[in-house]
């Protein structure tokens, strides 16, 4: 759900998607705009209420949406002004902060080689609209970005790079998914350097280097990174490294259920729980896991903080993440929620260290013997007064890594969190995190100015002291208790009397009371009226929901 987004997050967030009909964004999901209760637009719009600085946008297009609608609406320069119009009036209706475009891709799928000129007509088109808007709107100027590709021969057959580049505020650099070739051998869908040939060219350097090359400014150059792997089926279980022969895509993740694809926290959980094997390429810099005859390449903290250090040593403008909703969000695999997320802000924010895994099975040993577990980490707290970003905790991270053969305990980690001061955000929201461990239970509790440690010294005189004062006071809360319980129930008689009373009826015994009621519902439908029944109308309604609710939650969202 999109309230479910965690509004300190990012700096932007990108709803995925609306879709374009004839000259029209149109939602594209049913529930996105909603008549019975709210919408995912009007929850995401709620998100940013909780965080003024956050900026949403939404994505029109994707793989699934084609090139086809896109084609149409750039065939004139007329409907080109038209949509660049609607998009306005929608995106203000709607409350979105600016649209991003994710045409995949112009002049390829079915989409004319002069479709590459359109779309920088339609970008430069869709600018001017903006920028004039503001002075006659007084508002802030809708922002205007693109998710664009990351593969070689797309770049050059779909964008003319310096001129859409001045046009739009930020370019989103899709630099995964980089392969489609699930019958030959394994590969990595996102390497930060060179893959394997014939695919030299399909890694993050490279896809950077010919953006900037193509005349994009450093600033506005924004790295993707995935929180998803691509999976394989293995030829041959002995052979399980980089380059070994495959037979197609992997089995479907328990959660994701498509082929050839796992979630984050599947492939976690999987290292954790389930035997998997994890493994590093060191040349490009990225990891991979495997078991029996199944094979993925992913993305874990690790080289997400490699990646995000490559950001900020070439001066580019930020990084980006396909989904949030497939990172660990519910802090399954041992290290809180987001770990992928947190690692990229955390980095950001100029602090050390990946967040580390301590497996989380019952069992006393690592599952699989070769495969690589973490030692429990410490985290630190510190301020910091971000003036103007939306970068927020500023922790450090200290991590060792242990072999598998050493017996496991429960994970002995200690984290808390500080706000960072930012404008726009409360201090108390996420300032106090406790957590506790089985050997030394160390209670770590921070608000925005203090902290302060209990250790096992306190916490039995703690505990007891507490115990006893709920004992001493038992007697005296019952009764309390059980006088507010008598008076309430009066309150509620009287109250329910006294609206019988102002509906007409005569209030008498329970039983002639209800019979009296009944009589007179059944007389008033036989005399003669002009005011339909609005409770059979609304009746109808709620159940239609319900049924669109039960179809839709059968289908997967990914």
């Amino acid at each position: 759900m999109a309230s479910d987004v965690d509004p300190y997050l990012c700096t932007h967030v990108i709803y995925a998607f609306a879709k374009v009909v004839g000259n029209n964004i149109i939602p594209y999901e049913w529930n996105d705009i909603n008549e019975w209760a709210k919408g995912q637009f009007e929850m995401i719009r709620d998100v940013r209420g909780k965080n003024p600085a956050l900026k949403i946008l939404i994505a029109i297009g994707g793989w699934n949406h084609g090139s086809a609608p896109f084609t149409k609406m750039v065939a004139t320069q007329s409907n080109i002004d038209e949509f660049s119009t609607n998009s306005m009036i929608f995106l203000r209706a709607n409350g979105f902060d600016g649209l991003d475009l994710d045409w995949e891709y112009p002049a390829n799928r079915g989409s004319p080689p002069e479709d590459k000129q359109k779309f920088t007509q339609l970008v430069k088109t869709l600018r001017t609209k903006y920028d004039n808007e503001v002075l006659t709107s007084g508002q802030s100027r809708l922002l205007l970005t693109a998710a664009v590709a990351a593969g070689k021969s797309t770049i050059e057959s779909a964008y003319e790079i310096n001129k859409i580049a001045q046009h739009l505020d930020f370019i989103n650099l899709m630099s995964y998914d980089l392969f489609s070739d699930y019958n030959s051998v394994t590969q990595h869908n996102s390497p930060l350097y060179e893959s394997l040939g014939p695919n030299e060219a399909f890694n993050v350097d490279f896809a950077v280097k010919m953006w900037l090359n193509g005349g994009t400014p450093k600033h506005k150059l924004i790295v993707g990174m995935a929180t998803y792997g691509r999976s394989f089926t293995l030829r041959n279980i002995a052979e399980t490294g980089f380059g070994a022969p495959t037979t197609g895509q992997g089995t479907a993740g328990t959660y994701t259920r498509e082929k050839g694809f796992q979630s984050y926290y599947e492939i976690c959980t999987n290292i954790n729980n389930h035997g998997w094997t994890e493994g590093w390429l060191e040349d490009q810099q990225v990891p991979y896991a495997y078991k029996g005859d199944q094979w993925v390449g992913f993305d874990n903290p690790k080289s997400i903080e490699i990646k995000t250090k490559y950001i900020i040593d070439n001066g580019l403008g930020g990084g980006m993440i396909w989904a949030i909703d497939i990172d660990d969000f519910h802090g399954i695999c041992g290290h809180g929620k987001y770990p992928i997320m947190q690692t990229m802000r955390k980095v950001f924010n100029g602090t050390a260290g990946p967040p580390v895994f301590e497996p989380t099975s019952q069992s006393g040993t690592s599952s699989t013997k070769g495969s690589t577990t973490y030692s429990s980490l410490t985290v630190a707290t510190t301020k910091s007064s971000t003036k103007g970003l939306t970068s927020y905790s500023s922790t450090k991270v200290s991590m060792t890594d242990t072999s598998t053969k050493r017996p496991m305990s429960k994970s002995s980690t200690k984290v808390s969190m500080t706000d960072t001061s930012t404008k726009g955000r409360p201090m108390s929201k996420i300032s106090t995190k406790v957590s506790m461990t089985d050997s030394t239970t160390k209670t770590s509790i921070t608000d925005s100015s203090t902290k302060a440690s209990i250790t096992d010294s306190t916490k039995s005189s703690m505990s007891s002291g507490l115990q006893e004062g709920c004992k001493s006071n038992n007697g005296s809360v019952d009764v309390v208790l059980g006088i507010l319980l008598a008076v309430s129930l009066a309150i509620i008689i009287v109250l329910i009397l006294f609206i019988f009373k102002l509906k007409g009826y005569e209030v008498m015994l329970w039983r002639v009371t209800i019979k009296k009621i009944k009589a007179r519902q059944y007389n008033n439908l036989q005399e003669p009226s002009n005011v339909l029944p609005n409770v059979g109308y609304a009746s109808k309604k709620v159940n239609h929901q319900s049924e669109i609710d039960q179809s839709v939650s059968t289908e997967p969202r990914f």
